[in-house]
């Protein structure tokens, strides 16, 4: 942004947006990093927390960067507005080299599918186009609705998605107390800069994408700014149970329902034996007038209703651990559900 402009109107406005190139910013960063400091995140948030401080000399030192991109005012030369850009470019102001002038929509979208590609190549980060209706008479005309101009419109790039390997799970507790599960990541180049974690928000979030440790997931950046895991290559069961804190420990588990359904298993083959044997006892101990049962043949009753009895327990029994150990050669892990209270601070072993 120019200090002194010469032969512009007296009063006149420009617009524009402020960023941090990305050689600034690594070059930053790496500074950070001799000094032990906390590394920023990305260009935007560096840009932005830039701009907050109340050194100047800081700011300046920063190397921020501008663009302008309209022009507002009385009396301005030019009846387009790429016309009025290009004259706040020869008064000293910085405007993108990148602008063009299409025609129709065919030109539109090959300038769209050109910068799909080449944007990786600028010097700061972007996720968009802005289409401009360039008659000024015509802007004045369309208007404004509560918010946006009619006559502008954005287009978002496709964001850019990596394949890589999810190596664990973790959980971070904020200053409320609420655990959010993080994933960590074999690192991976994704739009500009390295990737090695991206938040999992909550139990939720994990059980719609059926992720677990060890998964190939698919990982892009919203707003080419913040990762995010948007799917995985090979889907895997997972264990829809949920976490509980121990009352006695500062540890997250999960409380298995696979030993719920069994016990209710154990109660379902009781019924038939335990039927059996009120029909065999009932025979037995109330026999219809005039019939004598020997008690050696009320012994082999019960004998009878015993061994039915056993026979179901043990017959389930056995399929009972076989699924078990179906289960654990699985190795199925349980993601552990967020946004769950701290009973107590962690403490670490």
């Amino acid at each position: 942004i120019p200090r002194h402009v010469v032969g512009t109107p007296s009063t006149f406005e420009m617009r524009g947006e402020v960023l941090l190139p990305w050689e600034r910013f690594e070059a930053l960063n790496k500074e950070r990093e001799e000094q032990e400091e906390p590394l920023f995140a990305n260009p935007r948030n560096a840009a932005s927390g830039t701009l907050k401080l109340q050194d100047p000399k800081e700011v300046a030192r920063r190397g921020l960067d501008a663009y302008l991109y309209y022009m507002l005012g009385e009396n301005l030369p030019g009846k387009t507005h790429f016309e009025r850009l290009q004259t706040a470019k020869q008064w000293g102001f910085h405007i993108s080299d990148a602008i063009k002038v299409c025609h129709n929509v065919d030109e539109v979208m090959a300038y769209i599918a050109y910068w799909d590609t080449e944007r990786k190549n600028l010097p700061v980060a972007t996720d968009g186009i802005v289409l401009k209706v360039n008659d000024l008479a015509q802007q004045e005309e369309l208007g404004f609705t509560a918010k946006t101009p009619r006559w502008a419109i954005a287009y978002k790039f496709p964001a850019e998605k990596q394949l890589t390997l999810l190596k664990e799970i973790t959980y971070q507790v904020g200053r409320t107390g609420v655990v959010t599960p993080v994933a960590n990541l074999e690192p991976v180049q994704l739009s500009g800069t390295i990737v090695q974690r991206a938040t999992l928000h909550n139990e939720d979030f994990i059980k719609s994408l059926g992720i677990r440790p060890g998964d190939r997931v698919w990982v892009e950046k919203g707003g080419e700014i913040i990762p995010k895991i948007v799917g995985r290559e090979n889907p895997t069961p997972l264990c829809s149970t949920d976490d509980h804190w121990a009352s006695d420990r500062a540890e997250l588990f999960t409380r298995s329902r696979e030993g719920g359904k069994y016990r209710l298993g154990y109660l379902v083959a009781l019924i038939p034996a335990l039927f059996m044997t009120m029909v065999c006892s009932s025979y037995i101990l109330i026999a219809p007038e005039g019939l004598h049962i020997a008690p050696e043949k009320r012994i082999i009753g019960y004998v009878i209703a015993g061994l039915v009895t056993i026979g179901c327990m043990f017959g389930f029994i056995v399929w009972a651990k076989r699924m078990r150990v179906e289960s654990r050669k699985s190795k199925v892990e349980r993601p552990l559900r967020s946004k769950t209270k701290v009973e107590r601070p962690l403490r670490s072993k």
